[in-house]
């Protein structure tokens, strides 16, 4: 499931231009591994995780994995 979510916003993300790179594979990257922290943080929180899909873990691992693609992208925008 946290594969998929962040799978699913790689694809979101790729449809902005804003600050998108050309090469693709930097951010399918970060937002997979992203949603690998998110999803083993969602099962520290005992939210769902490794014992059992859950929504809730799934919703955590997409959106933190657009906040990693976002940050990743502000800081190119910033950097000359």
């Amino acid at each position: 499931m946290w594969a998929i979510a962040g799978a699913g916003a790689f694809a979101l993300s790729r449809l902005s231009r804003a600050g998108r790179p050309e090469g693709w594979v930097l951010e399918a990257s970060v937002s997979l591994m992203a949603a690998a922290a998110a999803g083993l943080a969602a099962t520290a929180l005992d939210f769902g995780g490794l014992q059992e899909p859950d929504w809730r873990a799934g919703t955590f691992a997409f959106l933190v994995s657009l906040g990693a693609i976002g940050l990743t992208r502000a800081v190119r925008l910033i950097q000359p």
